[in-house]
């Protein structure tokens, strides 16, 4: 495999790179696994394939261990700017959980990012492993090829995807949506009878809720307060409370993989919402874990 260079990741010109990062400010017994990822991040930014995934797996690495608030100052003592330490991140995680088997078949970390990137479909992913696994890798314009006839595809879906989220909805949420209105911000003004728009964007009354959303500000008319039924069980949906209930933990992920036997990058990646889609929740020993608000967390349930 010919070594290349990450052209598509250099440096912005008004950003503080380089320089060297001051390891005292690190607990002593992570200092030298330190000094020795940022190597191998240095390396793998002037490496091919195998030497990137590495530098990403040093990358995770250093963001799980280091304190709070040193991760980013190390990101860029390594020559990174944070979103392209998370391009790093995204292909060590896709190369190392799902697609390792196929990864001498990617021969250009182009398509690696391509492939990883959280805009990529996963039935993009899965023709590229069928592809490989046939012994015809594609070619970088066969895949972003593909991806863009995915993505019209997935516009496509979208209405029909929306339409069957509305079956969800209990009767009283469906009437409320079907007799909302769309109205300006003058008209929000009037309703509030306010000379000034208040800050927010969400504004009640006695008789309707208003919500600002990418459109504008819509009208729910609806007598204050209402109830809403409480349903028999939470789904991972749901926002979790900080205080967990009688039967769940909330852990760190480090933790969390422990306890189910899973490997940690492994278990991250099986909380990321693609993951849980297809796979469902992570299960092992007994345990079942659950996304939480919280980065670095989840929420572990024990199984009945």
């Amino acid at each position: 495999m010919t070594a290349i260079t990450i052209a598509a990741m250099p440096p912005d010109d008004d950003d503080d790179l380089g320089g060297r990062y001051d390891y005292s400010r690190l607990p002593e017994e992570i200092r030298v696994p330190a000094m020795t990822a940022e190597g191998v991040v240095v390396q793998g930014l002037r490496s091919a394939v195998e030497r990137v995934v590495e530098a990403g797996k040093a990358l995770m690495w250093a963001k799980d261990v280091f304190p709070h608030g040193e991760y980013l100052p190390w990101v860029r003592a390594c020559k990174l700017q944070p979103q392209q330490a998370s391009k790093l991140v995204k292909a060590a995680e896709f190369a190392n959980v799902v697609h390792v088997q196929h990864l001498g078949q990617v021969t250009d970390t182009a398509t690696l990012f391509l492939l990883s990137a959280d805009a990529t479909t996963e039935d993009v992913r899965e023709w590229f492993m069928e592809r490989c696994a046939a012994g015809d890798p594609p070619s970088r314009k066969e895949v972003q090829e593909r991806k863009r006839n995915s993505s019209e595809a997935g516009r496509q879906r979208t209405v029909i995807d929306e339409a069957l989220k509305a079956f969800r909805l209990s009767d009283e949420a469906r009437s409320l949506a079907a007799n909302a209105l769309r109205i300006t911000t003058r008209q929000l003004m009037d309703e509030l009878g306010a000379d000034e728009l208040p800050k927010g964007k969400q504004h009640v009354t006695d008789t309707a809720t208003f919500v600002k959303d990418q459109e504008g500000w819509i009208k729910f008319t609806m007598q204050q307060p209402i109830d809403v039924p409480a349903t028999a069980t939470r789904t991972q949906a749901d926002l979790f409370p900080d205080a967990p209930q009688a039967d769940e933990e909330i852990v760190p992920l480090a933790e969390a993989a422990a306890r189910l036997g899973k490997k940690l990058v492994s278990f991250r990646m099986g909380l990321t919402p693609s993951q849980l889609d297809k796979r469902g929740n992570p299960k092992g020993n007994g345990w079942t874990a659950y996304p939480h608000p919280t980065r670095g967390k989840c929420i572990l349930r024990k199984v009945a």
